[in-house]
């Protein structure tokens, strides 16, 4: 015998964050069983943060910053958790995308991923070494920049990462793990054989190779969530919390000489705007760097004094960025071509002929340029005035390409191109010349005219009366008007409902057997694929029909739903009915579903019905006055085994 209050279509009151952190909550290890202590954490989990939380969180990331980073980045994770404003949580790789912040501005590199690919396979995996830590990305517009972020990372990476689908994390440690497993997950192409199918990642295959990390993979792994307001009120903690966590020697990309000159430029701008200052100092910034505990630290000093002269600011067009963006997003195995191009730059110079593979610099770093994705170099006179066409020829236009400007469709054909003009043959015939800046510009482009429109004879056949999407909606509208006529031809003024501090019904009459009926309204409508299985805690009403088919496509159920308004607010559902207790027991129970017609469940509505025979909750029991209402639900019963109690029985004295 069990039980229960109907809760299944209950809404949760609060935001999407706090219901993702109950949700996360309610899958700790930590949490508790019971469902009243799991329901208290998540209402502290949707509390905002005090003005205690902040003053412990300051006091944290600040011994973190002055040296004590790993053991105060700890601390601050278990405080966090223990405020509600952090836990533990189980989530899909595909729900994981990169902290806009994560290795210092860099996010990822798409070629360490597939590195990392191929180091584990030959390693294997262990889900200790994971431990993952991600933020909340806000469903609103303050989430939109990360969102950006990861799609701009994504395009530049040329589909060696995965797709971005559903995001609602994102990682701050264990992000270059976490991309590899989402690169398995969507089969994005890959070398290592290994674990690839017709050249592409396979979960197959690496199930085969490493059921532990396949078994990761489509299951997902414990993620340390923090919450998004921890971030917004402490800019800081995102790279406190990497840089711990590059410091704890994780599974994950190991820090290399380019993030540390990315780190250095934005220590060196963050300093001069927290001091005011116009100069700025290698003893100024490298204690801040060195926490960390890089491996590249003893040649700090050396990459300190280039982005000194070479870096140029933290803005997107500084040669800093530029670069970054180059070569982390598009060369495989960077370090070994970069010692390629040395060799043979030294080879050059140092007239090696039997190594030298070019006769001059000029060659040689025009064939490894090429290898980058640069299709030109570019030449300077003594005075640094350009010579070459590479401006304009970079980015993609070359002679014979038809063009045409933007602010006015004049159109032409490119007959040559120089360092400062490019001249055009108009369609009169004439030769005209327009200046290479307004190529860099964006005033051009390239024409590509347009194709002729291609008849498509089979539209008909995705017209909207054949659509099954409204088809959905027009029986679904079916169901709740036939909901509320139901609900308005029945008289429940003797009915007396409890909300606190347990839910009840009780009526304020007798009423004889069959006497007392009670509608099924409720703003749960579900639809299912015809097959599937429905919501538990609803029941089904009927079958609908597609619009191009004869046969069932979808399953039609309601489910019990009650929303307990506010103090002072009008925001709310209740629905004696779903208030009402239940039981799987017949005896206890009072109340049943019933229904005149025959196999009601089943009927079929299509977007063409205009009626159906909805279901009442009748008394199969005679009521007398302040009697509580128990619906009997059979379907609730738990199935699980109960251990027979075995009687001890009293050893005999000796």
């Amino acid at each position: 015998m069990c039980m229960h209050t109907h809760i299944p279509g209950m809404l949760l009151q609060g935001t999407c964050s706090q219901w993702l952190q109950l949700q996360g909550l309610a899958r700790s290890s930590k949490l508790s069983s019971s469902s009243k202590d799991s329901s208290q954490q998540g209402l502290e989990v949707g509390m905002a943060m005090s003005a205690a939380d902040s003053v412990m969180i300051e006091g944290f990331l600040k011994a973190a910053e002055a040296g004590k980073l790993v053991q105060s980045i700890d601390s601050l994770h278990q405080f966090l958790v223990q405020q509600g404003l952090a836990w533990k949580q189980v989530i899909h790789c595909q729900h994981i995308g990169v902290h806009s912040e994560n290795r210092d501005g860099l996010g990822c590199s798409s070629s360490h991923v597939h590195e990392l690919l191929t180091s584990i396979a030959s390693i294997g995996f262990s889900q200790q070494e994971v431990k993952g830590i991600c933020l909340e990305v806000p469903s609103g517009a303050e989430g939109d920049p990360i969102r950006e972020f990861n799609d701009n990372l994504i395009k530049e990476s040329g589909n060696k990462l995965a797709p971005l689908t559903g995001m609602r994390y994102a990682s701050i440690v264990g992000s270059h793990a976490n991309q590899a497993a989402r690169c398995l997950f969507f089969r994005t192409p890959h070398e290592d054989t290994r674990l690839t199918n017709d050249g592409k990642l396979s979960l197959e295959r690496l199930e085969s190779l490493d059921p532990a990390w396949a078994k990761s993979i489509t299951n997902g792994h414990e993620w340390l969530v923090v919450s998004f307001q921890v971030a917004r009120s402490f800019p800081q903690y995102v790279l406190l919390a990497q840089a711990a966590g590059n410091a704890a020697g994780q599974i994950a990309a190991v820090e290399h000489e380019v993030q540390l000159a990315k780190r250095v430029n934005a220590s060196i701008a963050a300093f001069l705007q927290r001091t005011k200052s116009q100069s700025v100092t290698y003893q100024d910034v490298a204690t801040e760097i060195l926490r960390s505990r890089s491996p590249h630290a003893a040649a700090l000093p050396s990459i300190f004094t280039f982005v000194m002269k070479c870096g140029g600011g933290t803005g997107t067009t500084s040669f800093m960025s530029k670069t970054v963006q180059r070569l982390l997003q598009g060369i495989e195995n960077l370090e070994s071509v970069l010692g390629d191009f040395e060799v043979e730059l030294a080879a050059v110079v140092l007239q090696k002929k039997k190594i030298a593979k070019h006769d001059s610099i000029e060659e040689a770093a025009t064939t490894w340029l090429q290898k980058f994705g640069v299709s030109s170099l570019r030449i300077f006179n003594e005075e640094g005035k350009l010579l070459s066409d590479s401006r304009v020829a970079d980015l993609g236009f070359k002679s014979g390409m038809e063009v045409i400007r933007k602010a006015d469709d004049t159109k032409g054909t490119i007959v040559d191109i120089s360092s400062e003009n490019v001249r055009l043959k108009m369609a009169d015939g004439k030769m005209y010349e327009a200046s290479a800046q307004s190529f860099v510009d964006g005033k051009w482009k390239q024409h590509v005219p347009k194709q002729e429109p291609t008849l498509f004879k089979e539209w008909a056949t995705y017209s909207p009366v054949k659509n099954d999407e409204l088809t959905m909606s027009v029986v679904r509208g079916l169901v709740s008007s036939s909901m509320i006529e139901q609900y308005t031809s029945m008289k429940l003024d003797q009915l007396d409902v409890f909300l606190k501090p347990s839910r009840d019904v009780q009526v304020k009459s007798s009423f004889a057997v069959h006497g007392l009926k009670l509608p099924i309204a409720s703003s749960r409508i579900d639809f299912r694929v015809h097959g599937e299985k429905i919501p538990s805690g609803s029941f089904q009403v009927a079958l609908m029909v597609g619009a191009s088919s004869t046969k069932p496509s979808h399953t039609i159920s309601v489910q019990p739903f009650v929303q307990a308004p506010k103090e002072g607010s009008k925001q709310g559902f209740l629905n004696p009915a779903w208030i009402m207790k239940c039981t799987s027991d017949y005896d206890e129970g009072n109340m049943e579903f019933h229904c005149s017609g025959k196999n009601w469940a089943n009927q079929k509505l299509s977007s063409t019905s205009t009626s159906m025979t909805l279901p009442v909750i009748r008394n199969y029991t005679k009521l007398e006055s302040g009697d509580s209402l128990v619906l009997y639900r059979p379907e609730l019963a738990k199935t699980q085994e109960v251990e027979t109690l075995q009687p001890v029985s009293k050893r005999p004295r000796k």
